[in-house]
């Protein structure tokens, strides 16, 4: 059988039930299986298992089915002899637990007998007798001893009446058996006791006395709570041995008993925690008592309080933590909550008493080494010169070898020993000092071993140069105007020193000006005393001072000073990225960036604000392809609105106008309209916004773009926004615009015609070469639907070519010139009575008349190779573009095809707009076409 369960009934029945885990059984709460029950003389038991397993129902084997008769319960003893009867409906089982070091089960009885059965011989080997009044077995312990040569167990009975039951003169008590075996063989490290000889009575303790409560007549009633084997802690046991082996330690040599008790006049109630050692209790000569009067001093049963101010104590769950000093750690079930305590024994009391004396000298001891400590570094930095006598640097190594001993001691006894949160709370604080102090010292030492200690005073001009005199001055000027160079507060060094806090600020303003450098080695080495501070951060200051220093010093020390991060254990990547943070401070960029990048530096050693100012450093020293080249490999984060901006501003300064409009589109979400503000001011700045302008904006981009140009006070935002306007064919709003531009600004004004002619540049450079009509189908429609609603006449075009000729044609004579007839738009930018630019001259286009419906088309001529910048310009063109033309009035229709170079355009008629010019009936037509594209080989418009 895989596993069995043992089950006691109401009538006095003890039922071993196979719950069929190996075999194919499957029962559930709605179809539960049924009981098949089998005796010890069946034959052929493991056939009858398999069928009723296939039927779905377990087997079951009363145990002591012959102890009820026509409805008595029969209590007999192992030899058959009868004990005591009582009616079967009075009898209940109130106990059932499995012994494995016996092979038994433990049967307790409602009348307060108890049954040990041998499960593999399924006999029953002992019945205890009967005596009146007992109440009922509820709990078993198992208790081994540890260094006993006969095979002896001992067996815990305890007698009580369930709890919150009625419990009127129910006193519980506990009572104490040793079992002698024939025989005890190993089983997989477990003792296993075989051929029970006799059974004794060896103690018997009334769960109501105990050193607050020593008069047994005084408590009315009790019942028990819990009764627990305590199994030694780990590594307390020694596992063992032979089949003769007596002398292997046990690990069940101690139990646990607590109960609760109520007064005789019902006032008051204590809920108690009982100890029972049996090594002690053999020590004491095995007494069959407990003496009330000597509680206190009883070796073998300690007690516990374990009253508490609210709720009602419905379990206890014990550990025992120090077995030798008597520590216990418990856990209360209350009603209202769980609650953790811990008590001491009288070995632990003891042992605090001495910790804590000890504590005091060593204390004592700690404060005088680190006064001697204060005092021998006095020569060290009062600039009196000279190097260490070999006694004084002994003296040194052996003042902080104590305080490393010291230190030792006092981690030891914070982690090894028990004690409150308060003592812990002290030890902790109290190691921390001594572990500083003794750091502190060995930095020292290394300063005097490296030849820096110890301090000089510095050389005048002119005078004798010293051994080593700590350039404090020299430093602080170069690091003074390095900062103005950049600035502000961006070199890497200033942020390791503001991550030390503001004490070293403070600290470093006694002798100088509070950034770094210190203006001595006292000053940097003092840093070391400051509390809450990481060691690591102290020590990577030390090491960037260090590299300072190796630059004024020969080779032979340089090489003494690169041993520092070894000697203190320093990370490699931490070692990179001090190297980095150096070279970039003094303009190395690439051997900062060799360091940045080296696969040793560990990602989570940089932090938020190192990035942000390797990335600013860069930028500030004109280095913007190594800022770009640093955040695509290291992935700046973008925890902050501060580093959206940042990126964007590196991506601008290296002219990624296109990368940084996508970066804002993929954090717009944590940006917003701030992003895009960003983006505008960052593209104004570095003249970008032309650039911006070729790209498809979406709705939000392009209404803060426009609102970017109108509220920037820089006149030319205005010209550049009329061409943005222009672009996405908003005509209306490029009128408008002009017109108010046109206002306040003289017609001749030379600085706006250059800056127009500029931004004639953005639009498509066009060249005319052919204008005819342009039919939608190539001859498959009739000649009704080739109506002149479908074609379009133009008066006067134009664009960058135009203006070219113009200026030619005002070179050969102003015979040749016919000016612009008044009110016709004189210039793409000008509308209404804005007189032309004066060194431009005008020449009309002479229209061919419209062609009929059933006119016959033309083949397009080949176009002339127009200059390579220009079809440059040409092959710019996008179908998303939108051009603006101006045209005399005349009959239009929509359609028309203009050939650009070896492309042919469409342009479809968008808007028409009429005004008329100084009052007169002079009209000008305003026309607005999408370019799209038609290839000449395949012949349709695509």
């Amino acid at each position: 059988m895989a596993a069995v369960v043992a089950v006691g009934t109401q009538d006095g029945f003890v039922l071993l039930l196979d719950l069929g885990l190996d075999a194919p059984v499957r029962t559930d709460e709605r179809a539960p299986g049924m009981l098949s029950y089998v005796t010890v003389l069946e034959p052929a038991v493991a056939q009858r298992r398999a069928e009723q397993a296939a039927l779905g129902n377990h087997l079951c084997l009363p145990l002591n089915d012959a102890s009820v008769e026509a409805g008595v319960f029969a209590h007999r003893t192992a030899r058959g002899l009868l004990e005591h009867a009582q009616p079967a409906a009075d009898t209940w089982v109130s106990a059932v637990q499995y012994v494995p070091q016996l092979r038994s089960l433990v049967v307790g009885l409602s009348f307060g007998c108890f049954q040990i059965w041998d499960l593999e011989t399924l006999q029953m080997d002992f019945a205890s007798r009967y005596e009146p009044g007992l109440l009922p077995v509820v709990s078993c312990v198992f208790l081994e001893p540890e260094n006993d040569p006969r095979r002896f167990v001992y067996l815990w009975m305890l007698h009580s009446v369930p709890a919150y039951h009625d419990m009127s003169g129910s006193v519980a008590s506990a009572a104490l058996y040793a079992l002698i075996y024939s025989e005890r063989q190993w089983a997989q490290d477990v003792p296993v006791y075989r051929g029970l000889e006799q059974v004794g009575l060896k103690l018997v303790y009334d769960l109501t006395t105990t050193p607050e409560q020593p008069n047994p007549s005084g408590v009315l009633a009790s019942c028990l709570l819990a009764a627990v084997a305590l199994p030694a802690p780990a590594g307390d046991v020694s596992a063992g041995g032979g089949a003769d082996d007596s002398l292997v330690s046990r690990d069940v040599t101690r139990c646990a008993l607590a109960w609760e008790a109520w007064t005789a006049d019902g006032s008051s109630t204590c809920t108690c925690l009982a100890l029972f050692d049996l090594n002690r209790w053999y020590q004491a000569h095995m007494p069959h008592a407990v003496d009330a009067a000597a509680l206190e001093r009883c070796e073998y049963l300690r007690f516990f309080s374990l009253d508490v101010s609210q709720g009602i104590v419905l379990g206890v769950a014990v550990r025992e933590l120090e077995p030798r000093s008597g520590l216990l750690s418990a856990t209360l079930l209350l009603d209202v909550g769980v609650l953790p305590v811990t008590f001491v024994g009288p070995q632990e009391r003891l042992l605090r008493c001495t910790l804590r004396a000890l504590l005091d000298w060593l204390w004592r001891r700690a404060v005088d080494v680190v006064t001697q400590l204060d005092a021998a570094c006095v020569r060290l930095f009062d600039l009196s010169g000279g190097p260490l006598a070999p006694d004084e640097t002994e003296v040194l190594h052996a003042l902080r070898a104590q305080l490393d001993g010291l230190g030792h001691v006092l981690h030891t006894m914070a982690t090894r020993t028990v004690n409150t949160d308060v003592g812990l709370g002290e030890l902790e604080s109290k190691s921390y000092v001594l572990r500083v102090r003794s750091l502190h010292a060995s930095v020292i030492l290394w300063l005097c071993h490296a030849g820096l200690l110890p301090e000089q005073a510095e050389a005048d001009d002119g005078g004798d140069p010293l051994e080593f005199a700590f350039p404090g001055s020299a430093l602080a000027a170069w690091y003074g105007e390095r900062r103005r160079k950049l600035g502000g507060r961006l070199l890497m060094v200033d942020g390791l020193v503001e991550e030390l806090g503001e004490p070293l600020r403070q600290l470093w303003q006694e002798d100088g000006d509070g950034h770094y450098p210190p203006r001595s080695l006292h000053a940097l080495t003092r840093a070391y005393l400051l509390d809450g501070v990481p060691d690591v951060r102290k020590h990577r200051l030390t090491h960037y001072l260090l590299m300072d220093l190796g630059r004024l010093l020969s080779d032979e020390h340089c090489d003494t000073l690169k041993s520092f991060p070894s000697t203190f254990a320093m990370s490699p990547s931490l070692i990179k990225l001090t190297h980095a943070f150096w070279n970039l401070d003094h303009g190395n960029i690439e051997s900062a960036l060799v360091f940045l990048m080296d696969p040793l530096v560990q990602s989570a050693d940089l932090t938020a604000w190192q990035h942000r100012r390797i990335v600013e450093s860069l930028l500030a020293q004109g280095e913007p392809r190594a800022a770009l080249q640093y955040a695509r490999a290291r992935h700046l984060p973008a925890p902050q609105l501060a580093d959206l901006r940042l990126h964007l501003r590196v991506l601008l300064d290296n002219g990624l106008v296109t990368e940084a409009l996508k970066y804002e589109q993929r954090h717009r979400a944590i940006g917003g309209d701030r992003l895009v503000r960003w983006l505008l001011a960052g593209c104004q700045e570095r003249r970008l916004l032309v650039q911006l302008m070729r790209l498809p904006l979406d709705a939000s981009v392009e209404r803060q773009f426009v609102d970017f140009l109108l509220e920037s006070p820089e006149k030319d935002c205005g010209e550049l926004l009329h061409v943005f306007y222009l672009q996405r064919g908003r005509y209306q709003d490029a009128i408008r615009l002009q017109r108010r531009l046109s206002a306040g600004v003289p017609a001749a004004d030379p600085d706006r015609a250059g800056f127009r002619d500029s931004l004639h540049q953005l639009l498509p450079g066009l060249s005319i070469l052919k204008v005819r009509r342009f039919l939608e189908s190539s001859g498959g429609r009739s000649a009704a639907e080739e109506t002149p609603s479908k074609q379009l006449r133009f008066g006067l075009l134009r664009g960058r070519r135009s203006l070219e000729e113009s200026r030619a044609s005002s070179d050969r004579g102003a015979d040749d010139v016919t000016p612009p007839p008044r009110g016709l738009l004189p210039s793409l930018f000008t509308p209404g009575t804005t007189p032309a630019p004066p060194d431009v001259a005008w020449r009309p286009i002479p229209v061919p008349p419209l062609p009929t419906a059933d006119a016959e088309r033309s083949p397009l001529p080949e176009p002339a190779s127009p200059p390579r910048k220009r079809q440059s310009l040409a092959s710019e063109l996008d179908d998303s573009e939108f051009f603006s033309f101006e045209a005399s009035p005349t009959a239009a229709v929509p359609d028309m095809t203009l050939e650009f170079f070896d492309r042919e355009r469409r342009l479809c008629l968008v808007e028409r707009s009429w005004h008329d010019s100084d009052g007169e009936d002079e009209r000008a037509l305003t026309l607005g076409g999408d370019v799209l594209r038609r290839s000449r080989s395949e012949g349709d418009a695509t």
